[in-house]
C-alpha cells in the first residue's frame, strides 16, 4: 500500500510534469491561433507586436502556459470553459496594465521577491507559492486574478472625435515639431507618431474610426496627441486670446484622455511622454506649481514601469533599452530643471541614468556632444549637486561644480563653445539656448555660498572666487536670454526662460558690485523694452473677460521692481542704494541677498 503522503503529492507533481512539458510545446497564442499565422510563442510575440496589438497576445491557460511570470499565477482553478477563456481573455487584454502586474515598482527586498525562482525562501511546492503569491500581490495593488477595467468604446469614441479638423491638425503638429520638438526631448519617435497621425487622419476619410476595438487600441495614444497639439498651439502664430484657449482646451481634453484610460492603474510610454508634455505646457501656460507636481506623478509611473533601473537591472519589459534611456532622461531633464527654479530636491534620483550620457571623452568622439547630449550631462551635474540639499552630513563642494562644468565644456561640439562657429540658425538657438541653462544651473548652485544666510559649513576663503563665479554666470546668462529672445520665438513665451532671464537681470540690478554697471543698464534697457513690448501686445490683444496672458502676475511684479530700480540708477549712479529701493520689499539687504531676493520674486518659491 503506498504512503499516505504519495496521493496528497501526486496532484502538484503531476502539475509540476505537466508545467515543464508545455513550457517545453508551447502552442501558439490565440491571436496567432485566430488568424492561423506563425507565432514565436514569446510574452508578447513578435507578431502580435507587428500587427500593432501586443496587449491582446494572450495564452489559453495562463497559469500552465507562462511558468516564467510566476506572479500571473492564480490558484488552481475549475476546468477551462469557454466563458472561463472569454474571462482571462478580456482580463489580459488591459494593455498598458500589463506593466503594473509585472511589480517593477517592487525594490529587491520586497516580499514578493520571495515567491521569484531561486529564492531562498520559495519552496518545492508550487501550491505553497502560487497561495502565498494569491495573498500578496492583491495588498500591493497588483491582482492578476481580477478583470482590469478598459476604456469604454463611448469614452474612445469622444476621445477620437475630440480633435480639430485635418488642416488644423496638421498645422499645429508642425508647429510642434519645428518650435518646440528641437528644444526638449520628450517626443524621441518623432516620425513614428507621426506616421500614427496619418492612419489616424485617413481612418477619419474612410469611416473605419467606427471601430469599437480601433476606438479603444488609439485611445491609448491620442493623449499624447492632444499634449502635442496644445504645445504647438503655444507657439502658433494665432492671436494671443486664440493661442490661449486653443492651448488650454487641449491640455484639458489631455487629461480627459488620461482619466478615461485609468493611466494610474495602466501607465504606459505614451502616458510618460503625455505627462512630461504636459508639465512643459504647464509651465508656459504660467502654471508652473502645477507642472511641479505633476512631475512626481511622472516620476512614479516611471517607477511603475520599471524605467528607474538601467538594463542590466530591469526584469523583462516590453519597453526597449533604447525607450527607456530616452524616457529617463527626459524626465531628469525637466525634474532637475524644475527642481533649480522651485530650490527644490528633486524626486528622479531613483533614475539609474548613468549609462544613457554619452561619453564624454574627446577620443571617441571627435566632433563633440551635440545639444541634446550636453543638455544631458548639465541636467545630470545638477541633479549630483542638488543632492546635498537632501543629505544633512554632505557639504556642498564648489570647486567640484566648477570642475564638472568644465570637464563638460571639454567635449562641447564647436558651435556650443563659439558663436562664430555657428554655420546655421538650428546652431545659433543651440549656442544660446545651451549657455542660457549652463548659466542659471551654475548661478543657482552658487547661491548658497554668496548668501548671509549661509550655514557656517559653507563659510570658506574660496568665497570671494565663487561670487566671481557667480556674477559671471549672472552676465551670461542675461545676454543669452536676450540675445536668444532675438533669433527664437520659442524664449519669448518658455515659462523657464523667461524666469531665468528676469532673476538673472534681476540680481545684477541689486548687487552692489553690479547694478551701476554700463553692462546691467544695458541689460537692463534690451530686457525691459523687449517685455513691456511683449505684455503691451498682450494687452490689447486680450480684449475684455479673456483669461489669456503673456506673463504671469509674480512675473510682472518682477518686472516693475526692475524697471523701478533702473530709474534709481538712473537718478543716481554713485549714491548707496538704501535698502528699502523696492518699497514692497522691505527688509532686504542688496548687498548680500541674492538668495533671498529670488525667494522673494520668483512664482518658483511659492510652495510652502
Amino acid at each position: 500500500m503506498p504512503p499516505q503522503g504519495a496521493d496528497q503529492s501526486s496532484p502538484s507533481l503531476k502539475q509540476t510534469l505537466r508545467s515543464r512539458h508545455l513550457s517545453r510545446h508551447r502552442p501558439s497564442c490565440l491571436p496567432c491561433r485566430e488568424r492561423k499565422v506563425k507565432c514565436t510563442k514569446e510574452t508578447p510575440c513578435s507578431t502580435c507586436i507587428k500587427r500593432g496589438h501586443p496587449d491582446l497576445c494572450t495564452y489559453k491557460d495562463s497559469l500552465s502556459r507562462q511558468p516564467q511570470r510566476p506572479h500571473r499565477a492564480s490558484p488552481r482553478s475549475s476546468p477551462a470553459t469557454p466563458q472561463n477563456a472569454q474571462h482571462e481573455q478580456r482580463g489580459d487584454a488591459s494593455g498598458p496594465s500589463e506593466q503594473l502586474t509585472n511589480p517593477s515598482l517592487l525594490d529587491d527586498n520586497s516580499l514578493f521577491t520571495l515567491t521569484r525562482p531561486h529564492s531562498a525562501a520559495t519552496t518545492d511546492n508550487p501550491d505553497r507559492t502560487i497561495a502565498f503569491q494569491a495573498g500578496i500581490l492583491p495588498l500591493l495593488g497588483a491582482n492578476p486574478g481580477e478583470q482590469v477595467s478598459d476604456t469604454s468604446t463611448d469614452l474612445a469614441a469622444t476621445i477620437y472625435h475630440s480633435f480639430p479638423d485635418d488642416q488644423v491638425l496638421l498645422e499645429l503638429f508642425e508647429l510642434y515639431r519645428s518650435r518646440v520638438h528641437p528644444f526638449h526631448a520628450i517626443t524621441y519617435n518623432l516620425d513614428g507618431i507621426e506616421h500614427k497621425l496619418c492612419v489616424f487622419i485617413k481612418d477619419r476619410e474612410s469611416g473605419a474610426s467606427g471601430n469599437p476595438r480601433r476606438l479603444v487600441q488609439d485611445s491609448h495614444w491620442l493623449c499624447l496627441l492632444h499634449a502635442i497639439l496644445a504645445s504647438g498651439a503655444q507657439f502658433s502664430d494665432l492671436s494671443l486670446q486664440r493661442r490661449s484657449e486653443v492651448s488650454q482646451n487641449h491640455i484639458r481634453l489631455a487629461f480627459e484622455s488620461l482619466r478615461s484610460n485609468d493611466y494610474l492603474a495602466q501607465p504606459s510610454v505614451f502616458t510618460l511622454q503625455t505627462l512630461l508634455l504636459l508639465g512643459s505646457a504647464l509651465q508656459n501656460d504660467m502654471k508652473p506649481q502645477a507642472a511641479w507636481v505633476l512631475g512626481g506623478t511622472t516620476v512614479r509611473l516611471a517607477q511603475c514601469l520599471g524605467l528607474h533601473k538601467a538594463p542590466g537591472r530591469r526584469s523583462q519589459s516590453l519597453i526597449s533599452a533604447q525607450e527607456a534611456s530616452l524616457l529617463r532622461m527626459a524626465i531628469v531633464w525637466q525634474d532637475s530643471l524644475l527642481s533649480l527654479a522651485f530650490d527644490r530636491s528633486p524626486g528622479s534620483y531613483d533614475m539609474d541614468h548613468k549609462a544613457d550620457l554619452e561619453n564624454l571623452d574627446p577620443a571617441t568622439n571627435n566632433e563633440g556632444i551635440g545639444y541634446r547630449a550636453a543638455m544631458n550631462w548639465l541636467c545630470h551635474t545638477s541633479l549630483q549637486h542638488l543632492s546635498h540639499k537632501s543629505t544633512v552630513e554632505s557639504t556642498p563642494d564648489p570647486k567640484s561644480l566648477f570642475h564638472d562644468i568644465e570637464l563638460i565644456e571639454s567635449a562641447l561640439s564647436e558651435h556650443l563653445l563659439d558663436r562664430s562657429s555657428c554655420k546655421s540658425i538650428r546652431q545659433v538657438q543651440e549656442f544660446y539656448a545651451f549657455s542660457l541653462h549652463k548659466s542659471f544651473v551654475v548661478a543657482t548652485l552658487c547661491r548658497p555660498f554668496v548668501s548671509i544666510i549661509r550655514p557656517p559649513s559653507m563659510e570658506s576663503t574660496e568665497n570671494p572666487s565663487v561670487l566671481g563665479h557667480f556674477q559671471e554666470a549672472l552676465r551670461r546668462g542675461a545676454w543669452a536670454y536676450v540675445r536668444l529672445r532675438h533669433v527664437a520665438d520659442y524664449a519669448r513665451r518658455s515659462w523657464a526662460s523667461i524666469h531665468n532671464g528676469l532673476s538673472s537681470v534681476l540680481l545684477l540690478s541689486l548687487m552692489k558690485a553690479t547694478r551701476n554697471s554700463a553692462d546691467t543698464r544695458e541689460l537692463q534697457i534690451e530686457l525691459i523694452n523687449s517685455l513691456v513690448e511683449a505684455d503691451a501686445d498682450s494687452e490689447s490683444a486680450r480684449g475684455p473677460g479673456s483669461t489669456a496672458h503673456q506673463l504671469s502676475v509674480t512675473h510682472k511684479k518682477a518686472l516693475d521692481a526692475l524697471q523701478r530700480l533702473k530709474c534709481l540708477s538712473d537718478n543716481d549712479r554713485n549714491s548707496e542704494i538704501t535698502r528699502d529701493v523696492l518699497g514692497d520689499l522691505t527688509g532686504l539687504d542688496p548687498l548680500s541677498t541674492e538668495m533671498d531676493i529670488t525667494t522673494i520674486l520668483d512664482d518658483s518659491t511659492q510652495l510652502e
